[in-house]
């Protein structure tokens, strides 16, 4: 199958175009010899924190905001992190939609408390397929008890039936809706 690539206008074989899921297509509209050609692409840059020296092989360097290493990225997010739970230190480290965060002991990075506890009752990891389900909604609630493995779509479909459960108390008038704060809650 052969394809023309939109800078040089030649036509060439599909094996020479990077895969791109958002084309209609499935690969990009230019060939890979000319994106290599672009100013950027794999050009080595200097780190704006320790200025040691990095290369980046990728072809939308261009629309980086800032040049730093991987080491100092890491490092960044991890004093956002702490940035973000400053206020509220609880001796428990929250990501921005409230998740508990566990520091890796090996690898050195956060991840996500719940799915640590899970693969450990199991004695595996966890594929990116499934999903943790906090049963009673509170994010932070870690307890096996209270965490269920699930799909995506699945989990969703958890959701959407607690949603419908909370309109039917609020049709029996056991819920209201204040609108002046413009948050649900139960009737007294």
């Amino acid at each position: 199958m052969n394809k023309k690539c939109s800078r040089c206008k030649e036509l060439k074989d599909i094996s020479n175009f990077w895969k791109n899921r958002s084309r209609k297509d499935g690969y990009a509209h230019e060939c890979k010899s000319c994106i290599k050609k672009l100013k950027h692409y794999g050009r080595e840059f200097s780190c704006e924190k320790c200025n040691s020296t990095f290369s980046i092989a990728h072809r939308n360097v261009s629309r980086r905001k800032t040049f730093k290493c991987q080491k100092c990225l890491a490092k960044q997010s991890i004093e956002n992190l702490k940035k973000y739970n400053k206020d509220n230190y609880t001796g428990k480290i929250l990501n921005e939609k409230g998740y508990e965060l566990t520091r890796e002991i090996i690898k050195g990075k956060y991840i996500l408390s719940h799915r640590k506890v899970v693969e450990e009752s199991l004695g595996r990891k966890l594929t990116k397929e499934e999903v943790i389900h906090h049963i009673d909604g509170n994010k932070t609630n870690n307890i096996i008890k209270n965490l269920f493995i699930t799909e995506n779509s699945e989990h969703r479909k958890l959701h959407a039936s607690l949603e419908k459960i909370a309109f039917e108390l609020f049709n029996k008038g056991l819920i209201i809706f204040d609108k002046i704060d413009r948050v649900y809650k139960l009737a007294n």
